[in-house]
């Protein structure tokens, strides 16, 4: 899921929730559990989180803005951090464009995605793209 975010009249980047299958889920959690309570909090989580988005910058966070077919600069993401709900672990992050582009301006187009198909990205089947509330 990805959610195309706004101020002040303009996209400003993109706040992302990326699901994982049950398979990566439970190779990622295991032993994160530190309290033994059953449950993944987001301070159990951090490190995880942390090591994804460390590691995703250098694939620019799969996610490939242009204007007009320019290639617009991303920053890194400042707010980052995992849940853990129903046996499936979620990374959410938002990603700032390092430059906000008018609500309006012609040929804003972007792509979620890894262009040496090595990681599979299906969209959510219900919602899979939003705009914010507030644009």
């Amino acid at each position: 899921e990805v959610q195309v975010d706004f101020g002040n009249g303009a996209i400003t980047g993109f706040t992302h929730k990326w699901s994982f299958d049950e398979f990566y889920t439970t190779m990622a959690v295991e032993g994160l559990d530190k309290n033994k309570d059953g449950k993944f909090s987001r301070e159990e989580l951090s490190e995880l989180a942390k090591i994804n988005i460390e590691g995703l910058k250098e694939f620019e966070y799969f996610t490939f803005p242009t204007l007009a077919g320019a290639k617009l600069g991303i920053t890194d993401p400042a707010e980052y951090w995992l849940e853990h709900n129903a046996g499936i672990l979620s990374l959410h992050f938002k990603l700032p464009l390092a430059q906000p582009v008018l609500a309006d301006a012609k040929g804003f187009q972007f792509q979620v995605t890894d262009p040496s198909f090595y990681i599979a990205f299906d969209m959510s089947k219900k919602d899979p793209i939003k705009r914010a509330a507030n644009g």
